[in-house]
């Protein structure tokens, strides 16, 4: 079996995370990169880009990377990291 075969049949045990997931949790994400486990040993990762605002103004190059080892995890981390208050600067 061929490591794509290995990858179809490990997605409905390990889930998948879509662009489109990441994006709706918060209208202030503008755009993600995400890679899904290959292997049961993989992890989730996700790199979101949004625009912040700090005392120079309002700038449009925030991004963060998140590492997870389960679908919710990833997503949750997203969540708390939006939700959470910045010290010097606010995500917008």
């Amino acid at each position: 079996m061929n490591k794509q075969e290995q990858s179809n049949e490990l997605y409905p045990v390990l889930g998948v995370v879509t662009s489109d997931e990441i994006t709706s949790i918060d209208k202030r994400i503008k755009s993600c990169m995400i890679e899904n486990p290959e292997e049961l040993n993989d992890e989730y990762y996700a790199k979101i880009w949004f625009s912040y605002k700090d005392n120079f103004g309002t700038k449009p190059d925030g991004r963060h990377e998140f590492i997870a080892d389960t679908k919710e995890k990833l997503i949750e981390a997203i969540k708390d990291f939006l939700m959470t208050e910045k010290e010097g600067w606010c995500i917008v």
